[in-house]
């Protein structure tokens, strides 16, 4: 039954929420791994949205859960649904993006990837942070009360907000909620590893468009990341330690999997600008990236508070630079109007 829950939302509901606006667009296919990394976002935004009221009002960890269960059980019908009456799955994924290629240099990255997932199954790295993250996760998962305790000495505490509204702890004893699994041992190796694995999905997708056509420049800037990845740990400050020793930590998600995608987020949009720009009669299409920018600023949150700014700010430089560079308004005042999730973050941080 775990392995059931584990494919299930950590393979099917990313995949499902996925495809929940990318069929959408024109495109002939859509490749497997952007439609995994965009679903994760959705879980994500669907989980810190959720939790948000229920921790400023002081609910119990099992009725948010409940309520998170079945918005994500009636979407995953509906979506599932929507698929098989369509039965265009053929059209959707694109089996060449799951790394497939007739090239040799592909083992090259992909062999010290699968390193980097191999020791982060098999080994451990003790650190320091755990005592108050996963003591958080735990104390949820055992107490059914969240952010109820202060994790060094048990006594009741009232909500910390800056550590409350980023809610990764609890989407990890959400996880063990409805796997069976220790909190411990679901954020230490299995959200860790596929975390990891997500990462390098993102990576994979910013060397396609660096060197579009390009197979081996993309195996080696792959391979390149992976190198940097494992060599990084020369402080315990670079995002390098963090996204291989503290992977579960929210800190760590912002750093190796948020802003990566944020990057991604912005050459997309650059290339449909550009397109838009060199065919005035073609239509542009915007509003799935809109749309996107909205719910990654609420992901990001559920990782951590700094989010509130921090994303922002990063999009809101790079938006500035593509509306310069294409000569149109229109992408900054879009971006402005989109940023109330991160206001709203922002206004509950200052009243709390």
């Amino acid at each position: 039954m775990s392995v059931i829950s584990i494919l299930y939302f950590f393979v099917l509901l990313p995949f499902l929420l996925g495809s929940f606006y990318f069929p959408q667009r024109e495109e002939k296919s859509i490749e497997f791994s952007k439609l995994f990394i965009w679903g994760f976002v959705v879980e994500l935004f669907l989980f810190e949205l959720i939790y948000t009221p229920f921790i400023l009002f002081y609910n119990k960890f099992s009725a948010f859960s409940n309520t998170l269960t079945v918005v994500y059980a009636i979407l995953s019908i509906f979506l599932l649904y929507r698929w098989l009456k369509q039965h265009k799955i053929k059209h959707i994924i694109s089996i060449k993006s799951l790394f497939i290629k007739e090239n040799i240099l592909w083992i090259f990255p992909l062999s010290i990837i699968a390193f980097q997932l191999f020791m982060g199954i098999f080994y451990q790295y003790l650190d320091g942070d755990d005592a108050y993250y996963m003591a958080q996760s735990t104390a949820a998962y055992m107490t059914d009360y969240m952010y109820g305790f202060e994790p060094y000495t048990g006594i009741t505490t009232a909500l910390d907000m800056r550590h409350g509204m980023a809610g990764i702890p609890i989407f990890i004893s959400y996880l063990s909620r409805m796997t069976g699994i220790h909190p411990a041992i679901m954020g230490h190796t299995i959200f860790s590893t596929f975390l990891i694995g997500m990462t390098y999905l993102v990576f994979y997708q910013l060397a396609k468009r660096l060197f579009k056509n390009k197979q081996k420049e993309q195996a080696l800037f792959l391979g390149f990341i992976a190198l940097l990845q494992m060599f990084g740990n020369s402080t315990i400050y670079t995002n390098e330690t963090f996204f291989l020793t503290r992977t579960s930590q929210g800190k760590a998600v912002m750093a190796s999997f948020i802003i990566p995608l944020l990057l991604l987020l912005l050459f997309e949009m650059m290339e449909r600008m550009e397109v838009y720009k060199s065919f005035n009669h073609k239509k542009l299409q915007m509003s799935d990236i809109w749309i996107r920018i909205i719910m990654i600023q609420i992901a990001a949150v559920a990782c951590t508070t700094l989010a509130v700014y921090l994303v922002p700010l990063l999009l809101g430089v790079g938006i500035l630079v593509i509306t310069i560079h294409v000569r149109k308004i229109k992408p900054l005042l879009f971006f402005l109007c989109c940023l109330f999730p991160s206001a709203f973050y922002g206004i509950l941080y200052l009243l709390y």
